[in-house]
């Protein structure tokens, strides 16, 4: 997999994980994006490091959509943002996102793991805080 920054849409995995949102009809991006933050909750599949990417992509999409701000900003991250029609950000869906960020946060979480050592943990690990801060604030 290539990481080429730490933001929730800066890697290979992520990236695929956006164009199938993409090319999902609206009517249902509601439904993809939710399957992906109740898998990692409901601990249904397991959380690879892949998983994990697509986890904090889509936990970001319901942070832009709730707040109208942007996630962290990359170029990657623009293409996605605009084309996000469909995706209501129910406080249910808003709780759920932050619940799963909140397991890619754990310790011995895949996306702990996959950063351990390297000289971006910290800002990797701001990044997906910064999006559960910012979800927390939705559910105030």
């Amino acid at each position: 997999m290539a990481t080429w920054n730490v933001g929730p849409f800066d890697n290979d995995d992520a990236s695929d994980w956006c164009d199938r949102l993409r090319s999902t009809d609206p009517a249902q991006r509601t439904e993809f994006v939710e399957m992906t933050l109740s898998g990692a909750v409901s601990h249904s599949v397991e959380i690879t490091t892949a998983r994990a990417s697509e986890v904090f992509a889509a936990a970001a999409i319901v942070f832009q959509t709730a707040t109208g701000k942007p996630a962290p900003t990359t170029p990657y991250a623009m293409v996605v943002l605009t084309d996000n029609d469909g995706i209501e950000p129910t406080p249910q869906l808003v709780g759920l996102a932050r619940t799963a960020l909140k397991i890619l946060m754990a310790g011995e979480s895949a996306f702990r793991r996959k950063w351990a050592g390297d000289v971006e943990e910290e800002l990797a690990l701001e990044s997906l805080e910064r999006i559960y801060a910012g979800l927390e604030e939705q559910l105030s």
